[in-house]
């Protein structure tokens, strides 16, 4: 029996995003994903300026947005750039590819030149690719002379085909008599294997913590109530309670797992509170759990935690105090669990989001009641 799982529980949006002070240096670069779409805005004026001798001007346009896309394994990079507003000028463009997590110490090195360097006149775009390497990124230079320029940034990465079909296998059969029990993870957009830590609760001979991209194991007798934990670096997590597995020839699990992308958005749909207080319940700690285990695989991520209520007729200021309360109330727990303070950020919408305008049943309004979490592009 073969069963494909999509895991597909999130949605993406489009980033819009204005020029942050810590993005017009290359120390902070604005992290975007390697597939996705970004609307950026130059801000206000860059307060650091440096030479970059190396790289151009001795004095670069002031307004600057640095960006930085790493690539989870070698492949093509293909991005696209256009300008969405009459300019009277344009945007000057800088690609360094690099293996280095920053690369300011390199800009004054006249050796270590830019794979790209060009002008993109106003009311116009501009499609380039790379290659990159496991492990090394794209940073980006966009410098332009006026605020509130604004860009359209599309990226696409295809991973190598060769490097991508090498799977980790791990057989633990002992006998080609007994059952197997395969599990095999795959990556949702492309299809290539993922390598993740697999863990099974079930009977005595499936219970184990494993790391394979696809895992075997001989199945002695059926399992009616087992569970099942998946979690890889740069894909989200994935749970399957009450997992039912019949004796049979060939049991193939096949999960597809869906890449980490800035934009998402994510409910917590086990997370509860007392009502009208920023209480935590019992039972939704071990949801937090799974969203702690998730953060700390993913050490670069950073979320915005959205607290939302349901108080019909109620103030408004009330209802946003409450939920950014319970908000932090999540990033308490988190923090307390290991989990830097700096990557989370908690946000109270009151009830000023509700996914019912008006609530019929206690379903209704607990669907209102809810935490969200949104994965930060930086």
């Amino acid at each position: 029996m073969k069963t494909v799982f999509f895991v597909l529980f999130l949605f993406v949006s489009t980033g819009f995003f204005a020029q942050q002070e810590s993005n017009t240096t290359c120390e902070h670069p604005l992290t975007c994903a390697v597939n996705g779409k970004y609307t950026l805005v130059f801000g206000k004026e860059t307060k650091r300026q440096k030479p970059y001798l190396a790289i151009g001007p001795k004095n670069l346009p002031a307004h600057q947005i640095w960006l930085k896309l790493s690539a989870p394994q070698g492949g093509l990079l293909q991005l696209s750039l256009t300008l969405e507003k009459e300019l009277k000028n344009g945007v000057q463009l800088f690609v360094f590819i690099s293996d280095q997590s920053a690369i300011c110490g390199s800009l004054n090195d006249p050796t270590f030149s830019p794979q790209l360097n060009r002008f993109i006149p106003a009311n116009d775009s501009i499609q380039f690719e790379c290659s990159v390497q496991k492990n090394q990124s794209a940073f980006l230079l966009l410098c332009s002379d006026f605020s509130e320029t604004q860009l359209q940034l599309r990226s696409q990465f295809t991973a190598d085909l060769r490097e991508a079909q090498q799977e980790k296998v791990v057989d633990l059969r002992y006998s080609e008599s007994i059952p197997t029990y395969t599990i095999v993870l795959r990556d949702q957009r492309t299809g290539f294997p993922v390598e993740g830590r697999i863990t099974l609760q079930g009977s005595s001979d499936l219970t184990g913590v494993y790391r394979a991209s696809t895992l075997k194991l001989n199945l002695k007798q059926a399992i009616k109530k087992g569970e099942l934990k998946i979690d890889a670096e740069g894909y989200y997590s994935f749970d399957k309670k009450e997992t039912r597995l019949p004796i049979s020839s060939s049991n193939i699990d096949t999960f597809l797992l869906n890449p980490v992308m800035g934009g998402q958005l994510a409910a917590l749909e086990q997370v509860y509170f007392a009502a009208g207080l920023p209480l935590i319940l019992e039972e939704s700690y071990p949801q937090l759990s799974r969203l702690r285990d998730f953060l700390l695989l993913n050490p670069s991520i950073s979320i915005e935690i959205h607290g939302h209520v349901n108080e019909d007729n109620s103030n408004d200021a009330r209802s946003e105090r409450l939920s950014k309360k319970r908000a932090n109330k999540v990033k308490e727990y988190l923090v307390k669990e290991g989990v830097d303070a700096n990557r989370l950020f908690p946000v109270g919408y009151g009830n000023s989001k509700p996914i019912y305008k008006n609530p019929q049943t206690e379903e209704e309004k607990e669907a209102n009641r809810r935490v969200e979490i949104l994965i930060r592009p930086n």
